[in-house]
């Protein structure tokens, strides 16, 4: 079964969901790809989608995300705040589409002052090859450079590339960061679990990358996963990311944290604590099968360019006495140094069954009047049938996350066990680690993976250019 990528920008009343979406992918222009070794143990369909938006021209948005079994990366393209959307796979990826690498995942967007998009993306191979690429687009994400490598490791046993993250700084456009962690594990690379994380700087808007610097090195027996990374008013780089100690023992303990940079990311102080991380995973209520479960690892995170404070959003099990993940929140005042105690944020009903409050895969994103929107996954509409009912929520919080107003994001509900049921890394039935959430102006555009009934890779959505008025406390009406 394919999935279902949907792209909405909320400005209208939560019953309008459905009448705001609008399709924006199509069929995959993969079927013809030769099969590879890891191809049946790989999602069908478009998943783990980002979203960007120009900070000149809130009606110039780019989605992207990763299609049929990673063979490729699609970008949808709109001029329009959402409405209409052209689409065309990012060229020089992966051998499908003239790259050198099997594989490709964990896409990842930023959108420069200067009106550039680039993309980002974790490549790998059926052997030991890995790496991380960029790409840049001038016209609005129509069409895209021709890929640079910006790390890459291929020495059997000396670990591999996977996920990262990039950013553009609004205050110099043609500084662009990336991050790529790299991880070793024993029953792969024959040497103990140990993180190494790389941080690479363009100092000409993603033309050109100097030699990475290796930001963070774990030491034995820890792992540094699912970063995100920010570009502060000041200048000051944040790296937020989970931080795994003893994984896979029983002494396993994980923590949000983040480091800093200001030096544009030559030097990088020591991890500090956001909070520790409780997550227990998310399952379906029937069987307990997985669902998702490397949302589990990964925090949103996101900064207010006008203020500089920092949110950070994650699963988190601590408000139910460690059965059912929510979506816990902190802000930074301070740029970073500290942090404000978790607080959940989402919305789902506490008077329903306990598994069915499961919520997951956060993202995080700040509006131009401070409001910030936070959108996750959760399982209220389920029911004892088949079918695993899901949706996605916004909730708009004030800048202190209090008074926060729900909306919801999906017209209707969708079958998450109609996903594929990954066969590598963190196992279930896969939308994707991270999704995408963006501010339009004043408002938000979310993108997100669920599920279809025709087979087809579909993306949806409907954008209106920042339109809103108002956020959680005032008495502005959109």
């Amino acid at each position: 079964m394919s999935l279902l990528v949907i792209a909405l920008a909320s400005c209208a009343p939560a019953a309008d969901a459905a009448a705001r979406t609008v399709s924006v992918s199509g069929p995959s222009p993969f079927a013809g790809c030769p099969p590879r070794a890891l191809d049946g143990k790989l999602p069908t369909g478009a998943v783990e989608p980002s979203v960007a938006v120009n900070p000149r021209d809130s009606r110039a948005v780019v989605a992207a995300w990763t299609q049929d079994r990673f063979r490729g990366v699609i970008v949808g393209a709109s001029a329009d705040g959402g409405r209409s959307w052209q689409r065309a796979p990012v060229p020089g990826l992966t051998r499908c589409t003239g790259g050198a690498f099997d594989y490709v995942d964990n896409v990842w967007l930023s959108a420069g002052s200067d009106g550039v998009f680039h993309l980002s993306a974790h490549v790998f191979g059926d052997g030991p090859a890995s790496g991380r690429v960029a790409s840049r687009s001038v016209d609005g994400g129509r069409t895209w450079s021709v890929p640079v490598l910006v790390v890459s490791e291929d020495r059997p046993g000396n670990g591999r590339f996977s996920g990262g993250a990039i950013t553009a700084e609004p205050a110099d456009p043609r500084s662009v960061y990336s991050v790529a962690p790299k991880f070793s594990e024993p029953f792969l690379d024959g040497v103990p679990y140990r993180g190494r994380v790389y941080v690479s700087r363009s100092r000409d808007a993603g033309r050109d990358w100097d030699p990475p610097v290796l930001a963070y090195d774990t030491g034995d027996g820890a792992l540094a996963t699912g970063h995100q990374l920010l570009a502060l008013p000041d200048r000051t780089l944040l790296d937020v990311f989970t931080l795994v100690r003893q994984p896979g023992s029983a002494g396993q303990s994980k923590e949000i944290a983040v480091m800093r940079s200001t030096d544009h990311g030559a030097h990088w102080s020591a991890p500090a604590t956001v909070a520790g991380l409780s997550s227990r995973g998310t399952y379906d209520p029937r069987d307990h099968h997985p669902v998702n479960t490397g949302s589990s690892l990964v925090a949103a995170a996101a900064v207010d360019p006008e203020t500089g404070r920092v949110y950070v959003a994650w699963q988190d099990a601590r408000f139910t006495n460690g059965i059912a993940d929510a979506i816990a929140a902190s802000v930074s005042a301070d740029g970073g140094h500290t942090w404000s105690p978790p607080v959940r944020v989402n919305a789902t009903p506490a008077t329903i069954p306990v598994a069915g409050r499961q919520a997951f895969a956060p993202t995080v994103a700040v509006a131009r009047d401070g409001t910030v929107g936070v959108a996750s996954y959760d399982f209220r509409h389920d029911d004892d049938n088949t079918p695993l009912w899901t949706d996605r929520w916004l909730v708009r919080c004030r800048p202190d996350l209090a008074e926060c107003a729900e909306e919801r994001l999906t017209g209707t509900s969708f079958d998450t066990r109609a996903a594929t049921d990954i066969g590598v890394g963190p196992p279930g039935f896969f939308l994707g680690s991270t999704q995408g959430l963006a501010a339009a102006g004043r408002d938000f555009l979310a993108v997100f993976a669920g599920t279809d009934g025709t087979g087809d890779a579909v993306v949806m959505g409907r954008g209106d250019g920042g339109k809103r008025r108002g956020r959680p406390g005032s008495d502005a009406t959109g």
